[in-house]
């Protein structure tokens, strides 16, 4: 739990005051006068957020303030994160669709080498099919791929991806993205 403002007790009305430390109550009928006291002065952009609006911005923030640079960098500090060794961004001009690797060591007992493409584009923008083949094309046979997008994916692409006489393409659209920045945030902190 993390405290973010001290309300005086006094300052409370009488019903919500409680009078035992263990006592377990609903806060719901109290909503207003939570909020009243945790409200960002007028003017001022609030610094907590939750819910909806957190993952609204954490996808803004990843599409907004961050150029594709940047994004590849974060993509490959994902992959860091999630257990991978030698990440690194590898994007730019002739990197043949392959903006990231990272490998990932099973224990010693196999290595996962992964290879990424990143499509920094708009929440709602969608990725196709064709972008799917052309990433298949450049991953060999002892190599796993994926695309990751701050967009979505169009349901053919999801399709393409899945060919089960194919190569699976892993995807992760802007949502699940945001839900991994969500689930590992603290061990981006900590990299």
């Amino acid at each position: 739990m993390k405290w973010v403002a001290e309300i005086p007790r006094s300052s409370l009305p009488d019903e919500m005051k409680m009078t035992a430390w263990n006592t377990v109550f609903d806060i719901g009928q109290f909503k207003q006068v939570i909020d009243k006291w945790l409200a960002t002065p007028s003017g001022k952009e609030s610094r907590w957020l939750s819910g909806e609006p957190m993952r609204q911005a954490i996808l803004d923030r990843l599409k907004e303030r961050m150029n594709d640079d940047e994004f590849e960098k974060f993509v490959a500090a994902l992959l860091k994160v999630l257990g991978f060794e030698r990440t690194e961004a590898i994007g730019g001009p002739g990197d043949e669709g392959i903006d990231a690797l990272g490998t990932l060591d099973v224990y010693g007992l196999g290595q996962v080498n992964l290879k990424v493409q990143v499509k920094h584009v708009a929440p709602d923008k969608e990725i196709g099919d064709n972008v799917v083949r052309a990433f298949r094309d450049g991953i060999l046979q002892d190599e796993h791929g994926a695309i990751i997008t701050t967009g979505k994916f169009h349901p053919n692409a999801v399709e393409v991806a899945n060919d089960p006489r194919k190569k699976t393409i892993w995807l992760i659209d802007g949502e699940e993205l945001v839900d991994l920045v969500l689930k590992h945030y603290q061990d981006f902190r900590s990299n």
